[in-house]
């Protein structure tokens, strides 16, 4: 992800680096609202797969690196959720091409998350799937993002202020 927006920052003079800088603060803006709304809203709480049953192996357990291999509620998956939205924002504001890498992006980052265990392949699907078609609209094909966007380039202290916002 962070390659990704380099590329991007790494083109750009300093009004586009600004206007970069912006819109990864609207898109963390926008994931922390969605996350928490999603969390309060779908009443589901499961365990995953690596709490629900017994004698397994636990990929925490078998490598020294720690890793999150398990939640005590683990739907809908906030990991899936936040890379989409990523995704879903690299589409909106770099374009098609940036979209789909970052698609690429969430496949190879979530789905390794239901193989160890951490989450049900419904946790992903269904659930970040839900929150993300239900509340992504209302914030990237109405003029909020944008408005957003020119409310930070405003506020927001700097030298190199105001973009033109595309």
């Amino acid at each position: 992800m962070g390659m990704l927006m380099l590329s991007f920052w790494l083109k750009e003079n300093a009004p586009g680096r600004r206007r970069i800088v912006i819109i990864g603060l609207v898109m963390l803006l926008t994931a922390v609202v969605l996350n928490q709304l999603g969390q309060a809203l779908i009443p589901v709480k499961r365990a995953s797969p690596t709490l629900t049953f017994t004698n397994i192996n636990r990929v925490s357990e078998l490598l020294s690196v720690p890793t999150k291999d398990a939640s005590r509620d683990s739907f809908p998956g906030d990991h899936g959720m936040m890379l989409l939205i990523f995704s879903a924002f690299m589409w909106r504001y770099f374009g098609k091409v940036a979209g789909l890498i970052a698609l690429i992006i969430f496949v190879v980052f979530a789905f390794p998350r239901v193989m160890i265990g951490a989450h049900w392949f419904t946790d992903i699907i269904v659930g970040s799937m839900t929150v993300i078609l239900i509340g992504l609209p209302w914030v990237l094909l109405t003029p909020l993002s944008d408005r957003l966007i020119t409310f930070f380039d405003k506020s927001l202290p700097g030298k190199n202020k105001h973009f033109q916002n595309k």
